[in-house]
């Protein structure tokens, strides 16, 4: 959480899937702001909880839209955060706890325990998900050493709790180290009930995306024939960094006008024939991603224009000042003469003008 690219990513993230609840393991911080949440939600409209990093490990952190989750109570522990609350469209009580299990087996049977204990005492609908520093099985981890004892008590421990392992689609594992070394180390619980009347709920784990500097390296170390002017290889970075950049971010002018055409046919059909509650929230949802992309498109040309200033040099600064100056006054309105005395009301002015183009189209069509 210390990164701001992480804090980009996020925020990133937050913003494209309207993401309800977030739950947050090894935050490494030892306390959180409401303006370092604010960083990477996409309003102020949020609760936290977090428990603190132990040293320069550990941290939990879960966020989310109190005007979709109005929480009831909590509980924090050095290894879990359970929140108690309703949704906004259920009467049902749900309990959703955010883990971060220790890597010693002897310190997980103690965090199994008392996660039991919780358990057997609470009996709201119950979600449980987080970094578990264990796997279910052996094809769970690859060029990884594990002790089958550990296997042995977290399969106790899920059954005890009466809980069900989502299936992850898109991936087989969730931790990737170094020396190819892989895990299944992030897992989803939740009841059969739940999973039983929501069937078509889906755990998908996304693709992973190479860092800045990953790609700048590999474009640097890649050889070729005739390879030896610095600039062609700057060029090989340039165009290796713009294929990445089209591979994370959306065409955000065709994301806006698919939202712009999806709210026109739901007010055209609100106007009409009345909206249902799942069409009104679709279009609250449409309304809620549409700013959020012009928010987005705003903040992209807000960059550029800070890199255009950079790259033409602090020598142009009163070239800058004078072009913007030169532009406000031309868009400067003080006031309007229409004949008379000058205006500055504005229906005054409105009322002025309405009048000024009806007599003038009116003695176009007389002509």
């Amino acid at each position: 959480m210390g990164s701001n690219v992480k804090i980009s990513e996020l925020r990133k993230f937050i913003r494209t899937y309207r993401i309800e609840m977030v739950l947050l393991q090894e935050t490494k911080k030892e306390d959180f702001m409401d303006t370092e949440i604010s960083s990477f939600w996409c309003d102020d409209d949020f609760e936290f909880r977090f428990s603190k990093a132990m040293g320069k490990s550990g941290g939990i952190l879960s966020v989310w839209d109190k005007s979709r989750f109005k929480i009831l109570d909590s509980l924090i522990t050095d290894r879990f955060i359970l929140i108690e609350g309703k949704y906004a469209s259920h009467d049902l009580i749900y309990s959703v706890m955010n883990v971060y299990a220790p890597c010693e087996v002897s310190e997980q049977v103690i965090v199994w325990s008392t996660i039991m204990e919780v358990r057997r005492k609470n009996k709201n609908r119950w979600f449980m998900a987080g970094d578990f520093n264990t796997i279910r099985n052996n094809s769970e981890r690859s060029g990884c050493s594990y002790r089958q004892m550990e296997i042995v008590e977290f399969n106790s421990f899920i059954e005890a709790c009466n809980l069900f392992d989502m299936p992850l689609s898109g991936r087989k594992f969730t931790w990737f180290g170094p020396g190819n070394r892989k895990s299944r180390l992030d897992i989803i619980f939740i009841e059969d009930d739940w999973f039983n009347e929501n069937s078509d709920a889906t755990l998908f784990g996304l693709s992973r995306t190479e860092s800045y500097i990953e790609i700048i390296k590999k474009a640097l170390q890649h050889e070729e024939e005739g390879d030896v002017d610095l600039s062609v290889k700057l060029r090989r970075v340039k165009g290796a960094l713009q294929k990445l950049n089209l591979q994370i971010y959306w065409n955000i002018d065709i994301e806006a006008k698919r939202m712009e055409k999806r709210i026109n046919e739901l007010d055209m059909k609100g106007d009409a024939d009345g909206l249902d509650d799942r069409e009104r929230e679709e279009l609250l949802s449409c309304k809620r991603r549409l700013w959020d992309i012009l928010k987005e498109n705003e903040d992209i040309w807000s960059q550029k224009s800070r890199s255009n200033w950079l790259k033409l040099g602090g020598e142009n600064t009163a070239f800058f000042h004078r072009a913007v100056k030169i532009r406000s006054k031309k868009r400067l309105i003080l006031g309007a003469n229409l004949g008379e005395v000058d205006e500055f009301e504005p229906d005054k002015l409105r009322a002025k003008v309405f009048n000024f183009f009806s007599n003038h189209f009116r003695r176009k069509e007389k002509e």
